[in-house]
């Protein structure tokens, strides 16, 4: 958290309506600094050949599931997850579909880098 999303609990509270879910577990947690925050249930895609120098670099796409509500099941969705910015409310998902993306994502950064 300190090195990708500093900001994102007070970048949440800004953008989620105040009767939202997530709201009273992010007013919790507004004034804990990001060393003592966790991240956990997050994927993060970097370009390829990006060098890690001292902090982890800036990701290219990443989503992070904030909630889960049921059985795992293709196709369903069961699960709540930030992606791309904390600046966006979250959308429901599933970690099927957000695997896919992240794969995509993956290739699509891959893509025109010939093999030595």
């Amino acid at each position: 958290m300190a090195e990708q999303f500093p900001n994102a609990v007070r970048d949440a509270l800004e953008i989620l309506p105040r009767d939202h879910e997530m709201r009273e577990m992010l007013e919790s947690r507004k004034d804990l600094p990001p060393e003592k925050m966790p991240m956990w249930d997050a994927v993060l895609v970097f370009p390829p050949g990006v060098k890690w120098e001292g902090r982890s670099p800036a990701p290219i796409w990443w989503t992070k599931q904030t909630s889960y509500s049921g059985e795992e099941k293709p196709g369903e969705l069961t699960a709540v997850f930030w992606k791309h910015s904390t600046r966006q409310l979250p959308v429901r998902s599933d970690w099927y579909l957000e695997a896919r993306e992240a794969w995509q994502m993956s290739n699509k950064a891959s893509s025109g880098i010939k093999s030595p």
